[in-house]
């Protein structure tokens, strides 16, 4: 189940670790779940599209995406510099102006 808000409406679903993999069984169909194909499943935040993917963990994914976007965008503005490291930096334009290499 890649969703999060996945659930069963017979409160069948048992979670099971095998080393490293993730199961997940149906208690009701002793059987593994079948996730959005069951007649049972259904979406706690009701955002279960027809086709069995979820809304809500799309927008989700969207939103962090954009968010961590946004960060990355406010961390280049707000790169300071010592004094010491800007007057080096002019310093080196100054140069590459004289010299004719900026």
């Amino acid at each position: 189940m890649k969703c999060k808000f996945f659930r069963c409406a017979q409160k069948a679903l048992v979670k099971k670790r095998m080393s490293k993999t993730v199961i997940y069984f149906c208690k009701w169909a002793g059987d593994l779940c079948q996730g959005p194909e069951c007649k049972f499943a259904m979406c706690a935040k009701h955002a279960m599209n027809p086709d069995g993917t979820c809304r809500e963990s799309a927008i989700q994914q969207r939103t962090k995406t954009e968010r961590r976007e946004h960060r990355e965008e406010e961390l280049e503005k707000k790169v300071r510099m010592s004094e010491k490291a800007q007057r080096a930096i002019r310093e080196i334009k100054k140069y590459m102006d004289e010299a004719g290499l900026y």
